[in-house]
């Protein structure tokens, strides 16, 4: 009987085959092996090219990625080899034009292709091969290999160890931006850890003493900094000012102009503070001064306590303060100011009122009127009101910490979208002033 093929002879060509195959994989894992000593994408993709006329008999090689401001052409970034190429191609272009539109490895061992990609004419005999640097969905760059001067064909086995070279680069080159991508995570995280460490210092470490008078505030940043500013100015023995400023924003630029501010009210003079729509007209013309290109906005709270109870604030674009009477009424200390960092030497407007014995001031910055619960419904002033109605303001710790548990209830988390400060001022008779 006539046998169409040896069962024998075909299991050892393909014992064969597989062999030469993981031989041939091992050897260019060995050859990429060395890449984790680079430091920077330049090198990697130099490396790139260079190991890969070590995988396949080449006279030159190029690495192509796209041009970041067109996105459309593909430049070389690194090459191995004397032959000159175009600066930009265009995607669908020439054969590494095509490879990276197909997103598949292609051979033109015709020269059609490659001929319209190199500025050196005289090499008129040429073949080529380009191959996708696959990262995932998306292509990292093309791998194109030359040869030139009669040279011999790209065949299916090259072709084979050329797309497993591109693979295993692509497989590094995902690991290696995953790594740099962790540092960096880890260098913005140190950083900002720095940063919010330096805005709590910066937070008051003591209130100042006023006679007749308990004052306490809390801080929470909704990030690792913050863009509220808090701070008591002791003006003398008998006044003391009480300062919220919030930046428009979150992050990094809203902290550091927190961190501006403070450096402006500690620079001046205490006495000028006195008058409170002497540091609002101050603090305004500096964001116009200083911030004006980039549009920075802040809404502030600045009011001075004079220790028989008279309080004079300026208020802009900041929820209104409450005072609750001892008979158990509410007054609302409503702002009447736009935004600061509108209009350079507005006047600001202020207002006064009597704070008296037992009576309860809290001051708010937006963060804590605007959390949102995970319908999407604000805490509200409305809220805030009937909480402070309902609740017994004896002591401002206890309202502070039950006030915030009400919150983070409301809102079914510990953080909030937003920065929150909050200030609390109680009136205390004082024996022997009467």
């Amino acid at each position: 009987m006539y046998k169409f093929f040896d069962e024998n002879n075909l299991l050892d060509n393909l014992t064969g085959y597989l062999t030469k195959l993981l031989d041939s994989y091992n050897n260019l894992v060995k050859t990429i092996s060395d890449f984790t000593t680079l430091s920077n994408e330049f090198d990697i993709k130099n490396r790139i090219v260079n190991k890969a006329l070590e995988v396949v008999e080449a006279d030159c090689a190029f690495y192509w990625e796209i041009n970041n401001k067109e996105k459309n052409i593909l430049k070389p970034v690194a090459h191995c080899g004397n032959i000159k190429v175009v600066e930009n191609l265009r995607i669908g272009d020439g054969l590494t034009g095509k490879s990276y539109l197909n997103k598949t490895t292609l051979v033109d061992n015709e020269g059609r292709l490659i001929s319209k990609e190199i500025l050196d004419r005289c090499n008129s005999d040429l073949k080529a091969i380009s191959v996708p640097i696959n990262c995932g969905a998306s292509i990292e760059g093309i791998l194109t290999l030359v040869r030139i001067n009669k040279p011999k064909d790209f065949n299916s086995s090259e072709k084979i160890d050329l797309n497993c070279f591109g693979n295993l680069c692509a497989v590094f080159t995902n690991h290696y931006k995953y790594l740099r991508e962790i540092e960096e995570k880890k260098r913005i995280q140190k950083e900002l850890e720095i940063a919010s460490e330096i805005c709590y210092k910066l937070l008051p470490d003591n209130i100042p003493f006023l006679k007749g008078f308990k004052v306490n505030y809390y801080f929470l940043p909704s990030r690792e900094i913050s863009g509220d500013y808090i701070d008591f100015i002791e003006l003398s023995d008998e006044m003391l000012g009480v300062l919220i400023f919030d930046s428009m924003g979150k992050g990094l630029p809203a902290s550091l102009l927190s961190t501006s501010i403070r450096s402006i009210v500690r620079a001046y003079p205490k006495k000028l503070f006195i008058k409170p729509s002497n540091l609002t007209f101050i603090l305004n013309n500096f964001l116009i001064d200083e911030f004006q290109r980039l549009e920075v906005f802040a809404s502030l709270f600045y009011g001075v306590l004079n220790k028989n109870g008279n309080f004079i604030y300026c208020s802009s674009a900041m929820p209104p303060a409450i005072l609750k009477r001892s008979q158990n009424k509410i007054i609302l200390l409503k702002p009447k100011n736009s935004l600061l960092g509108i209009k350079r030497d507005t006047f600001f407007e202020e207002d006064s009122i009597e704070i008296k014995n037992g009576d309860f001031l809290i001051i708010c910055s937006d963060g804590l009127i605007d959390a949102e619960n995970k319908d999407g419904e604000t805490f509200g002033l409305k809220r805030l009101k009937e909480f402070i109605l309902n609740n017994d303001l004896v002591d401002n710790s206890k309202f502070i910490s039950d006030l915030i548990l009400n919150l983070k209830s409301f809102v079914q988390n510990d953080f909030f979208s937003d920065d929150l400060t909050l200030v609390v001022l109680k009136k205390e008779e004082v024996i022997g002033d009467m």
